[in-house]
């Protein structure tokens, strides 16, 4: 399980205010899985393919990915026309981030649907935990909820903070009622008789065995994670029967080298060997030159070993009219 992310907040109520810091209640509802290609397990790229017949294709007419920074919002005017906006615009319409809830009324929790309630954070202090024990008390000795608007991530959302348990505090983000849809179903009327009778008696009992004095969530198991894991550990036994950890790339992989190794090696042009084949055997002794070839004097400009130029002989560089005469 992750760590939760914190969000520094401040409540106001009046000249009173306490800094807190908030986290989610609930993990991240993203989805578990991302998309891969089937044939070799690598992920896929999801791409933002104009739908304007000819707009933003190449050479060869194939649609090519928007870049980002061509990509806008569109927003549906009540008159039906559409407006585009661009992220800086938007971004000028919010308003400065304090992150700050403002409560501004006290009501019974009863008093509040709980189909106007939505997410959920803990509340824990940050810089003043008097504050916050002073917050959390007056909460339980009212019984009483506070409402308010809460300034977040630059918008401006209904907020409500209740205590939790006995030494905590939650806030819940509240819709607004233009954001909730109205349920108006005519209820049919109550029919009398033998088998509404009967319905009616077999309910009550079902209800009555069924009835608890306090409510434990923790008897409720969402099996839907324990459900994928199974169906996962099976898929990666019967890709490797030993039982080692394996991936959807590592499997992939696997297909691509046995393809590979399928597949007819051409042969290649045999070299030729050399003399020395093992590498272990002894150098051959050096060539020396005889005593004759090794007195025989340097031709000036040629170079020795060392790379020198030697200087040449007596007799060599004597003139011509001498070595005549």
């Amino acid at each position: 399980m992750s760590s939760p992310q914190l969000r520094a907040a401040e409540i106001k109520i009046g000249t009173f205010s306490v800094f807190v810091k908030l986290s989610s209640v609930v993990e991240s509802d993203d989805s578990p899985f991302k998309r891969a290609h089937l044939t070799c397990g690598g992920s896929l790229k999801q791409q933002s393919i104009c739908k304007t017949p000819g707009c933003n294709v190449d050479e060869k007419g194939a649609p090519r990915d928007v870049p980002r920074d061509q990509v806008g919002k569109v927003f549906t005017h009540p008159s039906g026309a559409e407006v585009i906006f661009t992220d800086e615009e938007l971004k000028d319409l919010q308003i400065d981030r304090t992150d700050a809830i403002e409560i501004d009324r006290f009501v019974r929790r009863e008093l509040v649907d709980p189909l106007f309630l939505a997410r959920a954070f803990f509340v824990a202090h940050d810089k003043e935990p008097a504050g916050y024990a002073v917050l959390v008390d007056v909460l339980k000795s009212t019984g009483d909820v506070g409402i308010g608007r809460w300034h977040k991530g630059g918008k401006v959302r209904l907020a409500m903070i209740d205590r939790h348990g006995d030494r905590g505090m939650v806030v819940h983000e509240v819709h607004y009622p233009a954001d909730v849809r109205s349920f108006d179903v005519a209820l049919p009327a109550s029919e009398a008789g033998p088998l509404a009778n009967g319905m009616r008696e077999a309910l009550l009992a079902a209800v009555a065995h069924r009835r608890h004095d306090r409510f434990d969530v923790s008897g409720y198991v969402d099996p839907e994670p324990e459900r994928l894991l199974a169906a996962a550990e099976k898929k990666i036994a019967a890709a490797d029967p030993g039982g080692a950890p394996t991936t959807i790339h590592g499997a992939a992989r696997e297909r691509n080298k046995k393809a590979k190794a399928s597949k007819p090696v051409p042969e290649k042009a045999s070299r030729p060997v050399s003399k020395r084949a093992n590498a272990s055997e002894p150098m051959p002794p050096p060539v020396t030159a005889p005593e004759s070839v090794r007195s025989m004097p340097v031709k000036a400009g040629v170079r020795s070993g060392d790379g020198e130029p030697e200087a040449a002989s007596e007799e060599e560089a004597a003139p011509e009219s001498k070595r005549t005469g």
